[in-house]
Formats: structure tokens, sequence, C-alpha cells
């Protein structure tokens, strides 16, 4: 026991000691002054002022740095650490009138996947006449015209084919491609006639497949296995030698040059249009 006190004695004595390796580099050994010999209360006093006087002509070898203060942390927008600013209370006004507008919104029953469909923008005034040409000019010009006057249009003149193509120059989008079509559509509807399902019950409500019920006056008039009548009286004496049918239709029906329609519509198209609407599928005079 003796022996390993003095050997711990004797080892704190070298610690202390400024002679050490780590005095020589430069860098001093903090001395616990619990752990220190103490004999008496001066020696241990005065060991301590000669640890000190020895460190004024030390220069530290010390690579620490205080780390430096944090930054001052600016205000996020929309935080509520920071504060609001217009634009964050226009954002909330935004977001809430288009909840209330998606909430008024009617289902998306079109698409069949439960999806809205994007809502194309309608082309302005510009660009319908960049898809016009002087010809149109023309055409709006006999329609204004055929509109004013209020009276039948003649066929011949071809104003609704003109029409037609007008409407096929103009951009997809535009509105007055819509409204063009609207009255185009209305035109050719009052054109046509409308004349009443039934008459007299549901005998000449369909035209028969031998011809016959085509006229409620006439009913037999046209039908198969019957004689051709007329039914207008004629004015002039007929001769006694009738003409060749062939020469007649020759003479009335036959052309020499063929000029061709310039919307390559037939020209029995508006009598399969009342034959299709009035007979195939009964179109009700509202719709």
């Amino acid at each position: 026991m003796p022996l390993l006190r003095r050997f711990s004695s004797s080892f704190k004595k070298h610690k202390a000691t400024p002679n050490n390796k780590d005095s020589a580099n430069g860098n001093l050994t903090p001395v616990d002054e619990a752990d220190a010999p103490k004999q008496n209360g001066t020696q241990a006093g005065s060991s301590v002022a000669q640890s000190l006087e020895k460190t004024k002509d030390v220069h530290w070898n010390s690579s620490y740095n205080p780390p430096s203060p944090p930054a001052a942390q600016e205000p996020v927008a929309g935080d509520a650490s920071g504060p609001a600013t217009r634009k964050d209370v226009e954002n909330i006004f935004q977001q809430f009138a288009q909840l209330l507008h998606a909430s008024q919104r009617p289902l998306p029953t079109q698409s069949g996947d439960g999806q809205y469909l994007d809502e194309a923008k309608p082309s302005g005034f510009l660009a319908d006449l960049k898809s016009l040409g002087l010809k149109d000019v023309k055409t709006v010009t006999h329609m204004l015209e055929d509109k004013a006057s209020g009276k039948a249009q003649d066929d011949r003149k071809l104003h609704m084919e003109e029409i037609m193509q007008l409407i096929a120059a103009l951009p997809d989008r535009s509105a007055n491609r819509v409204e063009l079509t609207s009255m185009l559509l209305d035109v050719l509807w009052n054109s046509l006639q409308h004349p009443p399902m039934s008459y007299l019950g549901d005998t000449f409500r369909y035209r028969s497949a031998d011809g016959s019920n085509n006229s409620y006056i006439f009913p037999k008039l046209g039908a198969a296995n019957t004689p051709y009548a007329r039914s207008v009286s004629p004015v002039m004496v007929q001769p006694g030698a009738l003409p060749d049918p062939g020469l007649i239709f020759d003479s009335l029906l036959a052309r020499e040059d063929f000029k061709p329609h310039p919307n390559n519509v037939s020209s029995i198209f508006f009598n399969w249009a009342s034959l299709i609407i009035h007979d195939l599928f009964q179109t009700d005079h509202h719709d």
C-alpha cells in the first residue's frame, strides 16, 4: 500500500510539470487542484501561481472557432409567424370562390369517365374575317337581302348552298358559325312543307307500298295496276296522235351540258329530306 501511494503521487507530479511533451508543443494540460499533492495550504497555492505565470509567454495553438450566431429568418408568405399581405388575402378569397363555383357546377355526365370536358374559348370576329374571302362577302349580302325581303328564296340562285360554304370556311370555335348554322336550319325547315300527320286517320298516315294513299283527295292516284289519270283539266285540245314518250323526255328533261352543283348536292335533296323527317322519323315540330 505505501508503494502504490508513492507511485500515484509521483505520477501526479509528473503530470503537473510544464516540461512534459504537451508543454513542448505549446499545449498545456489543465491541472486539477483537488488531485494535486497538498502538504500544506501554502505549497498548493504557490504551485498554482507559478503555473499561471508560465502561461503568459505560451502561445495557444487551438483550431476551435466559436459558432456564429444564427441569421434572422425572413417571414415566409402565408406563414402564421409572419404578417399576412394583401396578396395572401386575395388568394384565400379566390380559393373560396373557386370552391363555391365547383360546388354549384353540374355533374359531368357527358364524358362517361366522371371528368369535366375542357371548355374551348370561342374565336373572335377578327379570326372569322381572316378565314373569309371576297366571295363570302357576296354571300353575306345575299343573305341579308333575303332576310330583309321576307319572301321565299329562289333555289335556282343557290343562296342556301353559298351559306353552307361560308359556314364551312369559318373556324371550328367560331360563335358566328353556331348562329349561322341555327339560322340555316330555320330557313331549311321553313322552306319545306309540313303537312299534318294525319288527315283521315291511320290510313293516310303513311304512303303505301303500292303507291296508294299518296293523296287524301285522290287515294288511288299513282297506285300500282291503275291507269294514269290527270288531276288537272287540259286547257288545249289534245292531238289525235300522241308523241313518243322518249321524245318528250329528251325535249323536257334531257340536257346537253352537265353543270355540277357547287356543293355536290342532288336536285332531289330537299324531297329526300322531307321524306326522312316526315315519314321515317316523324320529327316533332317543336324539335
